[in-house]
């Protein structure tokens, strides 16, 4: 079953070809990021299979080199995956189901595997897009600690993305590679040393998310909370912002591109803040304390609609106004030349936010 999830998104995606020719054809076709080419979740074009079985509407399969829960990502002629060789650490105690109040075995939860390995190895592999053949794969072994996590995932979680030029590879411990397209390491780092550890409870979930020469990686764990934006040519530090210690995130940064300059989105349990992707200067929050931080917003006609977290909520839709607009809607009480974001709708019910320093 390991290698299913791999053959699934590339049969979903080999529909989108519709009938366009060169650059923007490839564009639309391929699946670079997590959340796929606009972190929207939506794939462009039409006649998609809306079923498949081991048999129907399969391309090809292919067994990994190790277990991972990690999104396959699409780039050109290829199919990149991340997975784990080695078995890790199981945090202690119960650990949550989506199956509540009944048999979680029986309604098809179960703990993944280890894959065979007396060591620890994070492992990057390319397929090609067209058979499946195994083009290359790449071994960084753990480096660190191995953060204890939950027993549906391991370190191997976080979803590589690629801008064409490179794939960049991010995995639980802080380790970051950045490959060619051929396989051959262009720069690493491992924020976990470098930093502080990525000891968030059910283990590290965040995926990078590269934006116009840039990877913005979202770092919020008890030891430290901090946006890092890294040069995506030579793994440099273009800017980083601090949030502060205990906050805890799993979600991944969202861009908004706009004509005061694009903004990076984040959720995390104390609440949603939008950054200047230029800076990192803080521009504006919304929301308030929050115990399951997954969910990645999604940004439509203006308006940004974000779930909190799974289980918890709450859904609301955030849209981009100037100030006056804001105050005389009565959506909030303080004046700023700065930009504002105002609720439209939202349950419960709040009043919008405005740009402040976080309290830390």
């Amino acid at each position: 079953m390991k290698n299913w999830p791999l053959a699934l998104l590339f049969v979903l995606l080999l529909a989108s070809t519709g009938g366009a020719s060169g650059h923007a054809a490839q564009a639309r076709q391929d699946w670079p990021q997590w959340r796929g080419p606009l972190g929207n979740g939506v794939a462009p074009g039409t006649g998609f299979p809306l079923q498949w079985s081991d048999s129907t509407n399969v391309a090809w399969t292919m067994d990994l080199a190790g277990q991972g829960v990690s999104t396959p990502i699409i780039v050109g002629d290829r199919v990149i995956v991340t997975s784990q060789v080695g078995s890790g650490v199981r945090r202690p105690g119960n650990h949550p189901r989506l199956n509540q109040g009944g048999d979680a075995a029986n309604a098809g939860e179960r703990a993944l595997e280890a894959a065979d390995g007396d060591d620890t190895v994070f492992v990057t592999e390319a397929f090609a897009r067209a058979d499946g053949r195994r083009l290359w794969a790449h071994r960084l072994p753990a480096d660190g600690d191995l953060t204890p996590v939950h027993d549906k995932h391991n370190l191997a979680s976080p979803s590589p993305a690629s801008d064409g030029e490179r794939i960049y590879s991010w995995f639980g411990t802080g380790q970051l590679v950045a490959l060619t397209m051929d396989g051959a390491v262009v720069w690493e780092r491992n924020l976990g040393k470098e930093i502080a550890p990525f000891d968030i409870q059910w283990g590290h979930g965040s995926s990078p998310m590269v934006h116009d020469g840039t990877v913005y990686l979202l770092c919020d764990h008890p030891a430290a909370a901090y946006l890092l934006a890294v040069d995506a040519a030579t793994g440099k530090d273009k800017w980083k912002a601090d949030r502060g210690r205990g906050r805890a995130s799993y979600s991944t940064p969202f861009v908004v591109r706009g004509s005061q300059g694009d903004e990076i989105i984040v959720n995390s349990d104390q609440r949603v803040d939008a950054y200047g992707a230029a800076s990192g200067e803080l521009l504006w929050h919304v929301g308030g304390d929050n115990r399951f931080p997954i969910p990645v917003p999604a940004y439509s006609n203006g308006i940004l609609y974000m779930s909190r977290g799974y289980r918890s909520g709450p859904y609301f839709a955030v849209r981009r106004v100037d100030a006056a607009t804001c105050r005389s809607r009565m959506c909030c009480g303080r004046s700023t030349p700065a930009r504002h974001m105002c609720r439209r709708w939202s349950k419960p019910t709040a009043c919008c936010s405005w740009p402040t320093t976080p309290a830390l």
